[in-house]
């Protein structure tokens, strides 16, 4: 279903609920009485899923996320093959220094 972009103003209240009330019959799966929710547009680079990788979360600084983002606008890559080249960069200086990293066998399948 696209989306439909509509400027309600002063009358919007009434054309608000009367567009509610047409779209409850009009959901993509077809179950009456339901709200249909318009179809997001695509924006920015695709999702690119790689087999075999995990997802996680991060808590980052203000400024280390800005230094990020900026670092990303500046080289044209995504944040996360910058995150993940300084990560292997940090466990190779590591193990350099105190030996390899043992992974347990329980981590290596995620």
């Amino acid at each position: 279903m696209a989306e439909k972009k509509v400027n309600y103003g002063v009358q919007g209240i009434e054309d608000l609920v009367s567009d509610l009330n047409k779209s409850k019959d009009q959901t993509e799966e077809g179950q009456p009485g339901a709200i249909a929710i318009p179809a997001r547009k695509a924006t920015g680079r695709p999702i690119v899923r790689t087999s075999g990788t995990a997802r996680t979360s991060i808590t980052l600084s203000p400024e280390v996320m800005g230094k990020l983002r900026s670092l990303g606008l500046n080289t044209g890559r995504q944040l996360n093959g910058i995150i993940e080249e300084a990560l292997i960069k940090y466990f190779e200086n590591y193990e350099k220094k105190h030996g390899e990293i043992a992974v347990p066998e329980i981590y290596r399948n995620i």
